[in-house]
């Protein structure tokens, strides 16, 4: 079992751990496990994290050292330095003195996950609060253990002293090891920004060095005793059913095949055993009806003139149709792009121990908490029976392969009550990732006598994104992929926006579709004379005109969502 620490000074995991007493996961330089039942499953963990408590936020160790957690993750972006260096700040310790922790679901606040650069807006903006918190509750000891009044005390360097120098007490002599037991206040004084030392200055990322030397651990890294190692088995073309395979075959390593409605797994020994068994094992899918249209170009017709099923307006300001009705000249565009991959650099890894009526999964995705919620239901056990320990992956932005990743590894694991590490490839990583639906443009602006804009118009049509699971729909089923029409109508005078979902041809789907690599039924529809398969990070062409390319490869047979 591995957790990431962020071990500065020279503090040892040990060290750390007895100060501390909890496990954590943090977003920098990775230990090995203190304990190999430090993460058991069956056990009740919290149902949530209290945000209210300034200890669910902080903690103070016996030598000074100070543990920050957030609800939010590290996907590359550098927020754990940053958040290190806002609580450093408002705490006055030394930044190197300060481990975050991150997107444990029984240790972290409940922020939702992370997206939208919500990170330090939302995560920052709450440490903040905290550490100042902090501050001015180890002011208030200082005065009691000191004889002197607050107004006559400073804190620096991890430490309260008198005005003079005169005397002084540590941190971790005043609380360190012990709870706060206080509420963060609803406006703590935070310091005056003419006062930082640290934020807003030029700080080097924690994250960087183990990365370039190869120390940083990853999802991908983590083993655990007794783990096994998994690969799924997909079908051909979206929207397949299993109608035979091999469970009981005799494959090298082989310890089981695992079957559950559709879904197919083998769990090896040895990570090259799954890898070789998924090829070798004898299967045999369905062949489905066609999900899509002929062609990119009766896909985008379909969007631009299909019957919308709900519609939504909101934000109006003025009457647009008429403005455009009046201008001396409006000029119109139409753009459209196809179904995109996130493709992240690497694709999805995630580890799960299911066993004792309760799971433990690690995996590298932006919302843990929500995630948490899918795979109790998933896995038919209570929500506080499950944790979701969050390491970095390959890659996180928007909705990639990592969360349905951690579901396939649940489920597996529950099959075999024993540690299972699932390792996608690559194909999985961009043929069954969620992905961006394809959308159909039309822009359109006004113009007066002078050429001057006074009338907006955008337009967007596109498959809707499929719904993050949260634990709220049905256990094993996709949210429903819908047609959704948008309609966003701006101007600095006039503006509309309109909203319209209709079903896509051939719904409801019930259940999670792979994509069809080699060019099947269900393949997404080819453009013209452009690309082979496989996947497309992003073409958008102009309609009447050339396109413009934003990445390479192929057009990929897709599915709705994303």
């Amino acid at each position: 079992m591995d957790e990431f620490l962020t071990t500065h000074k020279g503090t040892t995991r040990r060290d750390f751990l007895a100060a501390g007493g909890v496990l954590v996961v943090s977003f920098a330089i990775p230990g090995r496990a203190a304990s190999e039942t430090a993460l058991v499953p069956g056990t009740a963990w919290p149902a949530a994290i209290d945000p209210a408590s300034l200890d669910s936020w902080l903690r103070i160790a016996a030598d000074g050292s100070v543990t920050a957690s957030v609800g939010k993750i590290e996907a590359g972006m550098g927020i754990g330095t940053a958040f290190a260096q806002l609580v450093a700040e408002e705490l006055d310790v030394a930044i190197d003195r300060v481990t975050i922790v991150m997107g444990d679901t029984a240790a972290t606040v409940d922020q939702r996950g992370t997206g939208s650069s919500n990170g330090i807006m939302e995560g920052g903006s709450a440490l903040r609060r905290a550490a100042a918190e902090g501050r001015a509750v180890l002011l208030g000891l200082a005065s009691t253990k000191l004889g002197v009044p607050v107004e006559g005390l400073r804190a620096s360097d991890g430490e309260v002293l008198t005005a003079d120098g005169s005397k002084r007490i540590a941190y971790g002599e005043l609380i360190g090891g012990r709870t706060f037991d206080v509420k963060v206040s609803e406006t703590p004084r935070t310091k005056d920004p003419r006062d930082y030392k640290l934020v807003g200055k030029p700080v080097p990322r924690f994250d960087i060095p183990p990365k370039v030397e190869g120390r940083y651990r990853y999802v991908t890294d983590l083993r655990l005793p007794a783990m096994l190692h998994a690969r799924v088995i997909r079908p051909q073309e979206a929207g397949a059913r299993l109608v035979r395979a091999d469970v009981d075959a005799k494959l090298p390593g082989l310890v089981k095949v695992v079957r559950r409605g559709d879904f197919l797994a083998v769990v090896c020994e040895r990570e090259e055993q799954a890898i070789d068994a998924a090829r070798r094992l004898a299967v045999e899918w369905s062949r489905p009806a066609a999900m899509f249209w002929k062609d990119y170009d009766a896909l985008y017709a379909a969007l631009r003139e299909g019957k919308p099923k709900a519609t939504k307006e909101q934000g109006v300001v003025g009457d647009v149709d008429a403005a455009l009705a009046r201008a001396a000249r409006v000029v119109e565009a139409r753009y459209e792009y196809p179904f995109q991959s996130h493709a992240s650099l690497g694709p999805a890894c995630a580890v799960a121990d299911v066993r004792d009526g309760g799971a433990v999964v690690w995996c590298g995705g932006q919302k843990p908490y929500p995630l948490r919620g899918a795979l109790a239901e998933l896995l038919g056990v209570a929500r506080d029976r499950v944790r979701v320990v969050w390491m970095p992956g390959p890659g996180s932005y928007g909705m990639n392969d990592a969360d349905d990743c951690a579901a396939d590894a649940a489920v597996i694991g529950q099959a075999l009550g024993r540690p299972v590490r699932l390792q996608y490839m690559r194909a999985e990583g961009t043929g069954w990732d969620p992905k961006g639906p394809p959308i159909a443009f039309r822009l359109r602006a006004g113009l007066d006598g002078a050429s001057e804009a006074f009338a907006w118009d955008y337009e967007a049509r596109g498959f809707s994104g499929r719904v993050r699971a949260n634990g709220t729909e049905a256990a094993g089923r996709a949210a429903d992929r819908r047609l959704q029409r948008e309609e966003h109508r701006l101007a600095a005078v006039l503006r509309r926006i309109v909203s319209f979902r209709q079903r896509a041809q051939g719904e409801p789907h019930d259940r999670l579709e792979p994509l069809d690599a080699d060019g099947a039924a269900h393949r997404a529809p080819a453009r013209s004379g452009r690309h082979g398969h496989v996947f497309c990070l992003g073409v958008v062409r102009r309609r009447g005109g050339a396109g413009r390319a934003h990445g390479s490869g192929g057009i990929p047979p897709a599915l709705p969502g994303g």
